[in-house]
This record gives C-alpha cells, sequence and structure tokens, in this order.
C-alpha cells in the first residue's frame, strides 16, 4: 500500500466531500462539494490518497484571536477524518503533523480543534497527542503570575480571504481565566 501525503488541490473537493460527509454523517451530494469549495482553500487541507482516492484529511482555517488585546494568528483544525478501513495505522496523526509545521510555516503559534460532532472523541485525543509531540521540540514553556488574563475569541465571517485581509467584527466572548 502506497500512500501519498500532500495538500488538495481544487479538483480534489469532489473526492473530498463524500470522505468528510461520511465521517460526520453529513450528506453527500453535489452541493456539499461545492459548499467546501465556497467556504474553504485547497491549501488548508492536507489528505492522504491511496492510488488516487482520499482516504484521510485533516484541514486548518487560518483565523485570528485576541488575546488580551493583541491579535493572534490562529488556525481552527476540523474536520479531522479517516476512511474506515484506513484507521489505526497512523494517517491522521502524519497529516496533523503536517498541518502542524503549515501552521508554523504560516506564522500561527496557536490551534484549536473545531468539531462539527460530539462524536470525534478520539480526533480530539490524537489532535492533542500529536500537538504535543510537536511541539514539545521546539518549544518552551512559558509561566505566568497569577494574575487573571482574559481572553476573547473572535468571531469572523466565514469568507475565503486570508486572515490579514479580512475584517474582524467587534463582536467577542471574554471570559476571565485564572
Amino acid at each position: 500500500m502506497s500512500i501519498e501525503y500532500r495538500l488538495i488541490r481544487d479538483e480534489d473537493f469532489e473526492a473530498i466531500a463524500p470522505l468528510e460527509a461520511h465521517a460526520f454523517y453529513g450528506p453527500n451530494d453535489a452541493l456539499n462539494a461545492q459548499h467546501l469549495r465556497d467556504l474553504t482553500r485547497p491549501e488548508w487541507t492536507v489528505a492522504a490518497f491511496d492510488h488516487g482516492k482520499p482516504v484521510a484529511d485533516v484541514r486548518a482555517m487560518p483565523r485570528e484571536r485576541l488575546i488580551n488585546g493583541a491579535r493572534v494568528p490562529f488556525a481552527i483544525v476540523g474536520p479531522v477524518t479517516c476512511a474506515a478501513a484506513y484507521r489505526r495505522q497512523g494517517h491522521a496523526g502524519k497529516l496533523l503533523k503536517m498541518q502542524f509545521e503549515i501552521m508554523r510555516e504560516r506564522g500561527e503559534p496557536i490551534t484549536g480543534l473545531y468539531t462539527r460532532t460530539t462524536r470525534s472523541t478520539a480526533a480530539m485525543a490524537t489532535s492533542e497527542r500529536n500537538r504535543r509531540s510537536a511541539i514539545t521540540s521546539t518549544h518552551t514553556a512559558s509561566t505566568f503570575a497569577g494574575a487573571p488574563v482574559a481572553a476573547r475569541l473572535c468571531q469572523p465571517p466565514l469568507t475565503t480571504g486570508s486572515a490579514s485581509t479580512r475584517s474582524i467584527p467587534r463582536r467577542y466572548t471574554s471570559r476571565t481565566v485564572r
């Protein structure tokens, strides 16, 4: 079995859409592929291909978060999908590591897993395990004094522009973390 790991191309959306629809119980039709094409860009998704057929994929959409008033590049990771016959072979882990490298190159220091369903607990565990192993060797740990830190999440519009060219709405969800 020869698996190719790469960024998807525009023509791959039709093949990726059924994989994601099956994984997340969504509709498997041409409208789903067009919806993916309208909301995402090929350079945001890496996939594993077996003889040209996608068997796993991971998407990371660039956004921004406001942390203590500063705009910080942030990547929303999701969905993380893998066809049943290809699970437990390390494909999702390899794709997540590829995405972490791409995020690092794009200058996105933080990420969060976005799940469309509560049934993706295994995907969250895989993501967390791989994130830790990918960043622990290249980053140093930071500690902060006991003062409260306020974090505000931007609610960016769903556009296909880059994070630096979009206007960010002034609606935030605030939460104090102790």
